[in-house]
């Protein structure tokens, strides 16, 4: 695919990031998707989700023994993974767009006549202004493994001679030791097309692809993260279909620490990103505000299945916070 994650990142500075309340204590970050309404949506009221079609799901664990790697292949149980995209799409048009909605998918269940429905075809067809038909693939990969790391070692010793202490012994030594390491790696492209609808009619009114990954350090299984962009992948999807922007406040809570407040308030979210993940990765107990701000993160940046997940984790960690409840809402 020619649109990758670091090109959709690019986006990000199109954004209308906006921070609020500088003056008092409390600080937001505001944004909306990076795209604004196009002209050929104009008028267009019904839309007919058609297909949603897994092309391809592959998985390889990767195994690294100081240097020396071994890849095997690896069952990528994403049954449902379809379905999960379809509803999580529709549940996002419902939202976030005026659109009328129709599921194909619902009357093929109910009546087991219409294996394939074409625009040509069919009075219900007829009802849509436009309809969508999408494909996606997935690919997966487990790293674990060592590498050589050097640590430097010191030990000193002072001793009392009359009044004075004095160093009677200061050095240090190097020493190689192997460092374990863990991470996953899930990655879905997709390829949608818009056809539009006009008395039975069809004609392809866009195409479009793109690309969501996701990373976990240390491992998180495959499946979870994998269905994390099924969700995450919608948003996409909705920016490129939607007749308007939709607008997102959210609050950033002071809980964390300085640093990474004052990314989140600068709108420097890749950075702010990081500092948490290496945070929460360094940290045994995972504080809920920490957890909390990365979500913002990955909402901001156009993942909101991912950042949906961590606003459960902080939120299972507090139950009674307003702001984790308040996104989960949002969100679900």
């Amino acid at each position: 695919m020619d649109i990758n994650l670091k090109k959709y990142r690019r986006l990000v500075f199109f954004l209308l990031v906006t921070l609020l309340g500088s003056s008092c204590s409390t600080s937001y970050l505001q944004f909306n998707t990076p795209k604004s309404a196009e002209s050929r949506y104009g008028g267009l009221k019904t839309i007919a989700i058609n297909n949603v079609v897994l092309i391809k799901a592959e998985g390889k664990k990767m195994t690294d023994n100081l240097g020396r790697w071994s890849v095997q292949n690896k069952r990528l149980d994403v049954q449902g993974i379809e379905n999960l995209v379809r509803k999580a799409l529709i549940a996002n048009l419902s939202k976030f767009s005026d659109y009328q909605i129709i599921d194909l998918q619902d009357l093929r269940d109910y009546n087991g006549d219409f294996q394939t429905l074409r625009p040509p075809s069919g009075e219900i067809l007829k009802q849509a202004d436009f309809m969508l038909d999408l494909s996606f693939a997935v690919s997966a990969q487990e790293q674990s493994g060592s590498f050589h790391q050097v640590m430097t070692f010191s030990q000193s010793a002072r001793s009392k001679q009359g009044r004075k202490w004095i160093t009677t012994q200061n050095s240090s030594y190097e020493k190689v030791i192997p460092a374990p390491y863990n991470n996953s790696h899930v990655e879905l492209v997709f390829l949608a097309e818009v056809i539009k609808i006009k008395n039975g009619e069809a004609k392809v009114l866009k195409n479009f692809n793109g690309e969501v990954q996701n990373n976990r350090s240390p491992q998180v299984p495959l499946e979870v993260m994998a269905n994390e962009l099924a969700v995450a992948v919608t948003s996409q999807i909705l920016k490129n279909i939607s007749k308007y922007s939709v607008i997102v406040k959210r609050e950033i809570h002071k809980g964390s620490n300085s640093e990474v407040i004052e990314l989140l308030e600068s709108a420097d979210l890749e950075a702010a990103k990081l500092k948490l993940e290496s945070i929460l990765s360094e940290n045994k107990g995972k504080e809920p505000f920490d957890l909390y701000n990365l979500g913002i993160c990955y909402e901001a940046l156009g993942l909101p299945g991912i950042a949906l997940q961590y606003y459960y984790e902080a939120h299972a960690l507090n139950e009674e916070n307003e702001l984790y409840i308040s996104a989960i809402g949002d969100l679900e």
